[in-house]
């Protein structure tokens, strides 16, 4: 990768990292709002289908603005599963236009709403899961994917490593391990997390863990089939 280009990457996961607040600020205090005054009995007339309309567009647009910075780099800048924040946002989302549909709302009000609302978070969500498949198997060349890890420098100077790991297991074989290099090693011993994501039920145990490497062991809870097997895991080591 030219430097150019490196550059063009960092500062796209810079911004995902420092702006997706924004949206989501607008999004949850604007459902928040919503879904305070219906409540509170100040919604009682169902709004007409262009406010409608316009209600639905403005969602969609906060909820694609937050997911174009989660693409950018916020898996990596916070703590916790990153299916987390997508469906924080998608039951925002349905919250909202729940609170704005109400009784006696004509049907084209309600078409209004959440047709476009409907089809975002069904875009949304299958494009996510497309790209998760691709991202586990597939390389850029077509090859398989065996590691996909990314080393980041955060700004109090802790080097964090993050990404997937797949253990393929052999038809028969119940238990397997997968190695993991640290180039350039850590300056100390760094934790290890390791947790499954896909792949047949398995226990997931951290191994060696030393400066320059660790192994993750996988075993299979249930006696293995005669088929391939693959177990996909997450990993982090922070130090």
């Amino acid at each position: 990768m030219s430097g150019m280009a490196r550059a063009e990457v960092n500062a796209a996961v810079g911004l995902g990292k420092t702006l997706w607040w924004v949206p989501f600020a607008m999004l949850a205090a604007s459902t928040a709002l919503m879904a305070w005054r219906r409540l509170a009995g100040g919604l009682h007339t169902p709004p007409h289908w262009p406010l409608a309309l316009l209600a639905s567009l403005c969602l969609w647009g906060m909820a694609g603005a937050i997911r174009w910075c989660a693409g950018r780099g916020l898996g990596w800048g916070l703590q916790g599963p990153r299916w987390l924040l997508p469906a924080a946002v998608s039951a925002l989302v349905v919250l909202a236009g729940a609170s704005l549909t109400l009784e006696g709302s004509p049907p084209g009000t309600v078409a209004a709403l959440w047709i476009p609302l409907v089809m975002g978070e069904t875009w949304a969500w299958t494009r996510r899961m497309g790209n998760r498949r691709s991202d586990e198997r597939v390389g850029p060349d077509g090859g398989e994917v065996i590691q996909r890890l990314t080393r980041l420098r955060l700004p109090g100077g802790k080097d964090v490593i993050e990404g997937m790991l797949h253990c393929p297991l052999a038809p028969g074989q119940r238990t397997g391990s997968v190695h993991v290099a640290f180039c350039p090693p850590f300056a100390g011993i760094p934790k290890v997390t390791a947790e499954q994501i896909s792949g047949p039920p398995a226990r997931v145990r951290v191994g060696v863990v030393l400066p320059h490497g660790a192994r993750v062991d996988v075993r299979l809870a249930a006696k293995p089939n005669m088929a391939p097997q693959l177990v996909v895991l997450r990993f982090a080591a922070a130090g």
